[in-house]
């Protein structure tokens, strides 16, 4: 049975802000990678410092040349497991052909790390990426000592959403925007964080579902707004923990997106999807709830 817990992971304090790629390898084995982190303090900072900015690589048939797209994603656990759209995945049915993320700015580079496809759903419209290299953080302000994984990650809510209650959107801002970068270093410089803040506009039932395993899961609206570049992204509720992730623009009859609306995938979704994958590939992908109830 799941263990459920109350808080996120205890936050590790440092001097500076900065990550530092150390102990490179080439070919298929990994890249210990060491990351240098301050603490996160407050709900806007803990939703931040869990979510990414993925760079998605499509190559074009004709033209041979390298696109990328830009998403959001949120990471789950400890050992760096990503919950993101399926669109950052794949495209058109196939896997795409690259996928990067671009830490949050906690870590205080734009240094561009490779993800792995571990699963997507397109009826669910949910994906699960998990960082290639071995991430190992700081553990002390002198770096003599370090410990593997991430030192931050989203605590989901086991709680429902209630209309009118205040929520922050994470993800990346501005990527959308220079789809003409033609090299990921390029497209990685462009990658801006973003925190915007609204409320639950509605819950559920008159916006669609979102469909896996035979069941339903309707979508639930916020006000807080979203580019495109930020699906995939977190939804947080007003004490920092995840209560959903960004799946749709809202659109208009007339085609033109409602700049203040969005549609979110609820937490039973994410929770159930986490599960059918950790099933499916019969591995754990672990995450963190926060509830009322204690498992005895």
């Amino acid at each position: 049975m799941r263990k459920l817990f109350f808080a996120l992971c205890a936050l590790l304090s440092a001097a500076t802000l900065f990550a530092a790629a150390a102990c490179g390898t080439t070919g298929n084995r990994q890249t210990k990678v060491y990351l240098n982190c301050a603490t996160a303090d407050g709900a806007a900072e803990l939703a931040a410092a869990s979510c990414v900015s993925i760079l998605s690589g499509t190559v074009d048939p004709s033209s041979r040349v390298l696109k990328y797209e830009y998403f959001s994603g949120v990471i789950v656990d400890s050992a760096g497991c990503v919950l993101t759209t399926a669109d950052a995945a794949a495209q058109d049915g196939g896997e795409r052909s690259f996928v990067y993320a671009v830490l949050p700015e906690l870590y205080g580079n734009k240094a561009t790390y490779r993800l792995d496809v571990v699963a997507y759903d397109g009826g669910a419209g949910l994906a699960v990426l998990r960082f290639r290299d071995a991430i190992y953080h700081y553990t002390d302000e002198q770096h003599t000592a370090a410990a593997e994984g991430f030192p931050i990650w989203a605590c989901l809510r086991d709680a429902s959403v209630t209309v009118g209650e205040k929520c922050l959107s994470a993800g990346n801002s501005l990527g959308a925007l220079f789809n003409a970068a033609n090299s990921l270093q390029s497209a990685a410089a462009y990658v801006q964080p973003a925190l915007t803040g609204g409320i639950v506009s509605a819950e559920g039932g008159d916006f669609g579902a979102a469909a896996y395993g035979g069941t339903q899961y309707p979508y639930y609206t916020v006000s807080a707004p979203v580019g495109p570049e930020m699906l995939g992204g977190g939804v947080f509720d007003a004490d920092g923990y995840l209560i959903g992730l960004a799946a749709h623009k809202l659109y208009s009859p007339d085609g033109d997106a409602i700049a203040r609306l969005s549609l979110v995938h609820g937490v039973p979704l994410l929770t159930t999807f986490l599960d059918g994958v950790s099933a499916a590939k019969q591995t754990v992908i672990p995450y963190t709830i926060a509830s009322d109830e204690v498992n005895a």
